[in-house]
């Protein structure tokens, strides 16, 4: 099956069928805190932070299916305001899409970082 990486826009994401069935799956196998920190998403805020370029998205499909994410929020280091840093807000890969030959997991993030 195709593997396809990309930017995607929140809207986009959040209309596909196991969109927030990864965030839960994330929240539960990868939060520390889920006991002390109920998932809670701001899903407003979130496009907001999308619409002026601070949080971003970066997708890993196979065969169309939504099998991972990266997040980002990106933003200026505060001491040297002309350096941006992209920050990681949650990924998450699939547990189905894991230990492939192909390092699915591996090119999600290789694939972000130059993309």
């Amino acid at each position: 099956m195709a593997v396809k990486f990309s930017w995607e826009k929140l809207e986009v994401l959040l209309s596909e069928p196991n969109c927030r069935e990864l965030i839960t799956e994330y929240w539960e196998e990868l939060w520390p805190y889920k006991k002390e920190i109920p998932l809670d998403v701001d899903w407003d805020l979130l496009s907001r932070y999308e619409a002026d370029g601070v949080f971003r998205v970066w997708s890993a499909r196979v065969g169309g299916t939504l099998a991972g994410f990266v997040s980002f929020y990106i933003q200026p280091y505060i001491l040297a305001k002309t350096t941006i840093l992209a920050l990681d807000g949650g990924h998450y890969l699939s547990p189905e899409f894991r230990n492939r030959l192909d390092r699915l997991g591996y090119r999600m993030y290789k694939t972000a970082g130059i993309a």
